[in-house]
């Protein structure tokens, strides 16, 4: 039984309009927009970039200024500006120590439905010491006595102009929803000897790190999603190869003489990897199928063009290799690539040395691929310099 094509449609939700998350109206959408996020499954796939730890406390007195915690406080009373342009005052108390909260150009009628006089409230931000005085500037989370606590370690999201962390929370967990139930894919042997969680799992915990050591590329969640982008991506390369290959071809089958006189004329015997190469080109050449490459990275002309054939007689001196020189320090200035949908990489810029370990990390599509291949001059460049051992490099393909 054939296997119906197209996109199944358990996936349908995941390729809806952005704007069908909770939160997510025509502003958010334009701003979700100019970070290339236009449907939920981009969303999905955009990964915290950072978190912040909340140390709750009981005391405003057990707080180590700047720290960011979460208390349970009192309010006290008001302090409304008196001059035009100056912040609206919030005096709180744990009942030993006092708290000021610091509002610029608030409405007045929203400090008194969220700060009531006489309420206890549970409050979360950057609590820092002013004058000697603690005070918190725009708290991050102001909630009702009793009601569910801020997480000890909240994800961080690249953001826009337009959006805000919790409305990208709030879209975030809307299109977590819409992930289907699927089939595992990769070989259970290999789940379990790296304790890797399923795709959905971890997706859910990458959205919700516990703790730093989450966010790291190494953590099981986010190990188990990288595999699964590298292996999405090889199936696809071998699907295009596949098809390719399925187009005719112009076979060009020899009798082998030439062949033959070319590897006698060798003065040591090929060995077998050699021959076997040999006799795979021959047979891909007398086949049908079109052959996928026959010289890496070479240019067309380069592989049809016309050149002198040494069958007798002393072959050429070869051309003297280039002497290469270690790596001490690399050096790129301002390099550029981009498509001609303008996405790419732009101004990148960063040293490295000798012995560092450096990981590009970034949400599927935001250029870790194309940074290296224009590094390594596979794709041509829009800018940019390169600087290896402070010689600036002409041709890094070479």
């Amino acid at each position: 039984m054939t296997a119906p094509k197209g996109r199944p449609p358990a996936l349908f939700p995941l390729f809806a309009a952005i704007d069908t998350l909770p939160g997510i109206g025509p502003k958010g959408r334009a701003a979700l927009e100019q970070m290339g996020i236009d449907k939920p499954r981009d969303l999905v796939l955009t990964l915290p970039a950072s978190g912040i730890t909340r140390r709750r406390i009981a005391r405003i007195a057990d707080a180590s200024a700047p720290e960011i915690v979460t208390i349970t406080v009192t309010v006290t009373r008001h302090h409304p500006p008196q001059v035009r342009g100056r912040p609206f005052r919030v005096h709180c108390t744990d009942g030993e120590g006092d708290l000021t909260l610091v509002f610029f150009r608030p409405r007045d009628n929203w400090i008194e439905s969220q700060l009531p006089v006489g309420a206890r409230r549970i409050l979360s931000g950057k609590l820092e010491l002013f004058d000697g005085l603690a005070q918190m500037v725009h708290p991050d989370h102001i909630l009702a006595d009793g009601e569910a606590l801020p997480p000890s370690f909240e994800p961080v999201y690249p953001l826009s102009a337009g959006l805000t962390q919790k409305g990208m929370t709030k879209a975030v967990d809307g299109a977590l929803t819409r992930l289907p139930p699927v089939e595992e894919w990769i070989d259970p042997q290999l789940i379990a000897q790296r304790g890797w969680p399923s795709f959905a799992d971890a997706l859910h915990q990458a959205h919700a790190p516990q703790s730093p050591g989450a966010l790291s590329p190494d953590s099981p969640a986010r190990a188990r999603l990288a595999y699964d982008e590298f292996l999405a991506h090889q199936m696809t390369l071998a699907l295009v190869r596949r098809d390719k290959r399925r187009l005719k071809g112009r076979a060009s089958a020899g009798d082998g003489a030439l062949r033959a006189r070319v590897l006698d004329s060798l003065p040591w015997p090929p060995t077998g990897a050699q021959a076997r190469a040999v006799r795979e080109i021959a047979d891909d050449m007398a086949s049908d199928r079109r052959m996928n490459r026959l010289l890496q990275d070479a240019p067309i002309a380069e592989s049809v063009g016309h050149h002198p054939v040494y069958l007798e007689g002393e072959l050429p001196p070869l051309p003297a290799l280039p002497v290469a020189v270690p790596l001490e320090r690399l050096e790129v200035r301002g390099l550029s690539a981009l498509y001609p949908n303008g996405r790419g990489v732009e101004d990148a810029s960063f040293t490295l040395q000798r012995g560092e370990f450096v990981v590009v990390t970034g949400r599927i599509g935001s250029g870790k691929t194309t940074l290296l291949r224009a590094l390594l001059g596979l794709i041509p460049q829009t800018g940019g310099e390169r600087f290896w051992n402070g010689e600036r490099v002409a041709d890094p393909a070479s």
